[in-house]
């Protein structure tokens, strides 16, 4: 009887178990393709799901990609995003995975100050197309916002004068300074800390069993959490 039973257990698990795939954009060192393991922030999600039997496929797309198709079910969610309202229409929103300080950064020879910023109109912030920023930021309201298809591009246009600020994830722009703009990077400074967002996983309201699949991965973060696995991945990548 004791044998049948976990023969039966074992089938339910197989059955429930199964393949999640999210998609993203490249966001080193959190999530990437050129970043061994795919970065820590995807690391963290694959340990997640394998700690509750699902396996994890990341798809690297442009941003606004994996937004539009996971919002059809084509993907079943997107890794790494932060709340809004709008964005709750269409996705449940899973525990935080990790709090991530979002800086101003701009070009030292515009010399601007944390005041002129705020105070001043219509300036050029870089935004990637499809990234969110906090609502009602004065950093944000009074200036014009000029779109790109990535960070690097947007980081490029700050050099070159075409942006005078972005607001981004400090330590996401540190890397791409350190990995692609080492001969620039003297050229950036980043100017002051905003605040701390937290940094989670999104699962389309359209995706099979998309509630279970919620639930199931708060339940592997929590325990990733408890048993070590979620700082030792930290530890690995040298991230606080």
């Amino acid at each position: 009887m004791k044998k049948f039973i976990l023969i039966f257990i074992l089938i339910l698990n197989i059955i429930s178990a199964r393949t999640i795939v999210l998609a993203t954009d490249p966001f080193p060192p959190f999530h990437s393709p050129e970043v061994k393991g795919y970065g820590f922030f995807a690391e963290i999600v694959q340990a997640a799901f394998k700690e509750v039997g699902h396996d994890l496929k990341i798809e690297f797309v442009p941003w606004n990609r994996a937004l539009e198709l996971s919002q059809t079910g084509y993907y079943d969610g997107v890794i790494g995003a932060l709340y809004s309202d709008d964005r709750a229409k269409n996705y449940l929103f899973s525990n935080t995975v990790y709090k991530m300080g979002l800086s101003i950064f701009i070009n030292k020879n515009n010399k601007f100050t944390k005041n002129d910023l705020e105070n001043k109109k219509n300036l050029r912030l870089g935004r990637v197309r499809g990234y969110y920023y906090p609502e009602g930021n004065s950093f944000v309201k009074n200036h014009s916002i000029l779109e790109s298809s990535t960070l690097e591009n947007s980081l490029g246009a700050l050099l070159n004068n075409r942006l005078d600020f972005i607001i981004e994830a400090n330590t996401v722009i540190n890397y791409l300074l350190n990995e692609k703009f080492k001969s620039n990077k003297d050229k950036i400074v980043e100017l002051d800390i905003l605040n701390y967002q937290e940094y989670k996983i999104l699962i389309s309201k359209k995706a099979k069993d998309s509630e279970e699949i919620l639930t199931d991965f708060n339940s592997g973060l929590d325990k990733i959490r408890g048993n070590g696995v979620y700082n030792k991945i930290l530890k690995k990548y040298k991230v606080k």
